[in-house]
């Protein structure tokens, strides 16, 4: 997946990922695995640089938003809410989940 989406939106997928992980207010074991997956996926360095980039923002849903609207590939979007709802199908859906993914699909849509 690293070699086919930018920086940009690399960043968007850890950091939307994050949010989405703790709407809840906590990290299930499959969330957890999902996490893994995308890391996995990244390859270590890129995902570390999207850790590291999005680290003082995974908790404001504004910034991530405004992070996630940087994707303007429809493709990907697509494929980053594809990934998300996956993981928020996950652990059961909470409320806060359904909330972020509806904001993502209006920005993308």
């Amino acid at each position: 997946m690293e070699d086919d989406l930018t920086q940009d939106e690399r960043e968007a997928l850890v950091a939307c990922a994050r949010h989405l992980v703790m709407a809840d207010g906590q990290v299930s074991n499959s969330e957890l695995f999902d996490m893994i997956l995308i890391e996995g996926q990244l390859g270590p360095d890129a995902w570390e640089a999207a850790l590291q980039a999005t680290h003082s923002i995974h908790t404001d849903r504004k910034q991530v938003l405004r992070l996630a609207a940087r994707v303007q590939r429809s493709g990907v979007q697509r494929r980053l809410l594809s990934v998300l709802e996956r993981m928020a199908d996950g652990d059961g859906v909470h409320h806060e989940e359904v909330a972020f993914l509806s904001e993502l699909r209006a920005l993308w849509s």
